[in-house]
């Protein structure tokens, strides 16, 4: 087996943290970038996970993430970190959302992941995969969204789709792939306790599709088993 670096966002809970814990169980190299990386504390005493401190919405913490890469090579970003937003009731047609809220949703959801590639970018190059996989939802579809409402996460992680098309554009002459995922519906504080797929099996699906990713799909909206998904 080969081994890969796969730098992280979000990795302090959730999905983020799924898939550290399975990359590194199958021998990857895991940076595991976390908002909070002090209180992963489990994480942290996982083999092959390095914890770095990165808040999509603080210049700094993206500083000291590119200096982190300076000298190293990353074979995989992936941009787990987001957030839903307000409620989902305050999203709805005619709730109290704030704008507020909405700007922050897309900070976190749509320029953080992009200044996250900008950081990572050296590194990836020097990386062999050089693959990009920006976690979308199939809310922001534009063509076949399964609901309505939820506003801010909607539009925020269109914004992210878009950015995903203009990235794979831009690097499509490096041979990088860059792709948005959708990564099921999941049993985390977003996803809720019935969803059908636990953060684990989220996670080994998701790293299966990554290590199984054709160059054809670069630029394209993918469902978590690989299948193509309706921008």
């Amino acid at each position: 087996m080969t081994t890969r670096t796969v730098l992280i966002t979000g990795a302090g809970r959730g999905i983020g943290e799924a898939l550290a814990r399975h990359c590194a169980g199958a021998g990857h190299v895991v940076i595991a970038g976390c908002r909070s990386p002090e209180t992963a504390t489990a994480l942290a005493q996982v083999s092959g996970v390095e914890l770095v401190r990165v808040d999509l919405r603080s210049p700094f913490d993206l500083g000291a993430l590119a200096e982190t890469l300076e000298a190293r090579a990353v074979d995989v970003l992936i941009n787990n970190a987001g957030t839903m937003g307000e409620g989902w009731e305050r999203q709805a047609l005619g709730g109290a959302q704030t704008d507020a809220a909405w700007l922050e949703a897309f900070e976190t959801n749509a320029i953080g992941p992009y200044r996250v590639v900008e950081a990572a970018l050296p590194a990836l190059r020097r990386g062999a995969m050089r693959t990009v996989v920006n976690v979308s939802s199939v809310v922001s579809s534009l063509t076949h969204p399964p609901i309505g409402g939820l506003y801010q996460y909607r539009s925020t992680k269109a914004a992210l789709n878009a950015i995903t098309v203009g990235l794979a554009l831009d690097l499509a002459a490096e041979d990088f792939r860059v792709v948005a995922l959708h990564p099921g519906l999941v049993q985390t504080r977003m996803g809720g306790p019935d969803a059908p797929y636990t953060p684990e099996q989220s996670a080994a699906m998701i790293w299966r599709t990554i290590e199984g990713l054709p160059a054809a799909h670069s630029g394209r909206f993918l469902n978590v088993d690989g299948a193509l998904l309706d921008w």
